[in-house]
């Protein structure tokens, strides 16, 4: 009886210490989340990527990973590292599917796309004009977003880059 009560005693102490534990997770993430947030809505895009960084990679239970991973693709965006950005909004709507951040994260990942397509051909040489790689890929990627998802509130910008793409 007494070892039972014991190994009862010690599991429910395990299961506050997790419990205080998680909470202690939480708060740290948050702080982390709104440390980045602040640095991002100041536009210090380098000292951003630090906190989001860590917020991203908390345990998947933590609403702020979910938020952090897609402010770390807003920075990256914004360092004109588009990319990099890409790559972590598709990932972000690869982890978090249902998350009401998708569309936002598509939108902005065709975006990345259409950001890394040449300004203007008439400047480079003939061999590069005929490179038209980018262009197609905004173009799938713009088209791609609005056939999936006409309602968004993002479909009209969709719209706007797909006519300046095809034009």
């Amino acid at each position: 009886r007494i070892l039972a009560l014991l190994g009862l005693g010690l599991a429910m102490a395990a299961c506050g210490s997790a419990k205080t534990g998680r909470l202690q997770d939480e708060a740290t993430a948050r702080d982390l989340y709104l440390e980045g947030l602040d640095y991002l809505t100041h536009g210090d895009y380098e000292s951003a990527v630090r906190p989001f960084t860590e917020v991203a990679q908390f345990p998947r239970f933590m609403s702020y990973a979910a938020l952090g991973k897609l402010r770390l693709a807003d920075t990256l965006f914004a360092q004109d590292r588009q990319l990099e950005a890409m790559e972590v909004y598709e990932e972000f709507t690869a982890l978090y599917p249902n998350d009401a951040n998708v569309p936002y994260a598509r939108f902005m990942a065709s975006r990345a796309v259409y950001a890394r397509m040449p300004a203007d051909v008439s400047f480079f040489s003939p061999g590069e004009r005929l490179d038209i790689s980018r262009v197609l890929q905004a173009r799938d990627r713009l088209a791609d977003f609005l056939r999936s998802s006409p309602e968004s509130p993002y479909a009209t910008d969709a719209a706007i880059l797909l006519g300046e793409v095809r034009g």
